[in-house]
């Protein structure tokens, strides 16, 4: 099963012509419901960009291709492609100042 929803989010990477935003999190966690939040603001800020919210339980082998090994984290895809990635509980300026350095907001 997880492989078809991997694939699912593959293929939203894919075909979604703007950014997306893989945000990986574990709902007990007081960090991923703050990070939860942060993305959802962050993704106000450019009309092209959807937001998948994926739990790292069930798609944890998924995230590893991209070396990431714990959550929250937050990938961020342009054209089908890794952009950035950001490990851990940051701050929505933070997290703004990354996507700005990598060309995206």
């Amino acid at each position: 099963m997880n492989e078809a929803v991997h694939e699912e989010i593959e293929e939203l990477i894919r075909a979604r012509p703007g950014l997306v935003m893989v945000q990986l999190t574990e709902p007990c966690l007081e960090s991923s419901q703050q990070m939860e939040q942060i993305v959802g603001e962050i993704a106000k800020w450019r009309a092209d960009c959807a937001v998948i919210h994926a739990t790292f339980a069930l798609h944890g082998e998924w995230a590893r291709r991209d070396r990431v090994y714990g959550s929250p984290s937050t990938l961020v895809f342009s054209g089908g492609r890794l952009c950035v990635c950001v490990r851990g509980r940051v701050g929505p300026s933070r997290l703004r100042e990354t996507l700005a350095r990598a060309g995206l907001v």
